[in-house]
């Protein structure tokens, strides 16, 4: 007997496939799962130090290289970044697991 293969090649186009599987019901639930659950953290964060004034919402995309993404947005911007008039409560980052302050 011989180890040697059979001498079939199969050509995968990795990027194509990273494409298809971001794209997948399953693949685009998770993505947005997990962006629901930050959402959820900044409205509770957002309720207790800011009145629950923001609103939160869900964006779902695909990046150019086909990656699927839920971005999570506030209307909240001075909070989110401070000014002059406004402390920074970076809620979103928070949420997310970011540094604590």
């Amino acid at each position: 007997m011989s180890d040697k293969g059979i001498g079939i090649s199969i050509p995968i186009d990795a990027d194509q496939l990273f494409y298809d599987v971001n794209q997948t019901p399953q693949a685009r639930a998770a993505v947005r799962g997990r962006a629901q659950k930050i959402a959820t953290k900044a409205l509770a964060i957002d309720k207790k130090e800011n009145r629950g004034k923001s609103q939160i919402t869900l964006v779902d995309r695909t990046l150019a290289n086909g990656r699927a993404v839920t971005e999570v947005h506030s209307t909240d911007v001075d909070g989110e970044y401070g000014n002059s008039k406004t402390k920074r409560r970076a809620t979103l980052r928070r949420a997310a697991g970011g540094l604590g302050r």
